[in-house]
This record gives C-alpha cells, sequence and structure tokens, in this order.
C-alpha cells in the first residue's frame, strides 16, 4: 500500500486521469482470468473490493480498484496503518477495518458480482494457486442467492 501511495502521487499516467477513472491493483504474481467481466461493475463504486466475514472479517488485498478522485479519502496513507497495526492482526484484517470506518463517506461495493479466478503463484507457499472451484462457486451462489452471507 505504501508503493502504492507513491505511484498515485507521481506516476504522470495517473496524474492526467479524471477524478472519476479506475485505478486497479492486482497483485502482480496472480493472473485474474475474468478481469473483463469483473471490470466492467465497477462504473459507480469509489472503491471496489472484496470482502468476507467468514472465518473473519477480512478484505482481499490482491485485487483492488477505485476511483482516481477518492483515493485521497479512502486508501492514502493505508499502508502506513496498516503496518502500524497490531502485531497480531493480518493486513487483510486491517484492511477491512479502514474500509468499514469509511464506509458513510464513500460507494464501496465490497463483494464481486463473481468470484475473481486467478492464476499464478501463491506467496505464503510459493506453490501454484489453483482454482478452487468449489469455494469459487459457492461464492458466485451466494452473492446472487444470498447476498448477505460474505464468505
Amino acid at each position: 500500500m505504501r508503493l502504492i501511495d507513491y505511484c498515485m502521487q507521481r506516476s504522470e499516467i495517473i496524474r492526467s486521469a479524471t477524478a472519476d477513472e479506475i485505478i486497479w491493483k492486482v497483485t502482480g504474481r496472480y493472473i485474474i482470468e475474468n478481469i473483463d467481466r469483473l471490470v466492467l461493475h465497477t462504473r459507480k463504486a469509489d472503491l471496489y473490493c472484496q470482502c468476507r466475514d467468514f472465518p473473519m472479517p477480512w478484505a482481499d488485498m490482491y485485487f483492488i480498484g477505485w476511483k482516481k478522485g477518492a483515493f485521497a479519502t479512502t486508501l492514502s496513507g493505508a499502508g502506513e496503518r496498516i503496518r502500524e497495526g497490531r502485531a497480531s492482526v493480518s493486513s487483510g484484517v486491517e484492511f477491512r477495518r479502514l474500509i468499514d470506518e469509511k464506509d458513510t463517506t464513500l460507494n464501496v461495493t465490497r463483494r464481486f458480482r463473481e468470484p475473481p479466478y486467478m492464476s499464478g503463484i501463491r506467496g505464503y507457499d510459493n506453490r501454484r494457486y489453483e482454482k478452487q472451484k468449489v469455494k469459487l462457486w459457492l461464492r458466485g451462489t451466494l452473492a446472487r442467492l444470498a447476498p448477505w452471507i460474505w464468505i
């Protein structure tokens, strides 16, 4: 997140973008195979991310989108806060807390309409990310049929 702050402040491409253009962050070791369908549903959101409540409140940080104009009130400085969070709390939990605090001032889309289909190498064990078909099917089905259940 500190690197994102740096890029948002210094990138000529980002600085020349309009306030309503969406900036996407994707973890570099992943390929989001259905990114075209995910991006289509983001034009009204200030912040677009995947949150879940089970097994704990969490926000996935591998794929996030935000409007350039909303960055200053949503994510600017988030890297410092996440880094300085409690040692026992993961960055995903701290990022979720940050999103929850901003919820009253932003149009936050906290759930993908369909789950991202990823391929690549996982960071915590350097193994290939395998599509977890049952989990992805369950997330997509619940997003449509029972949107109050976040897994």
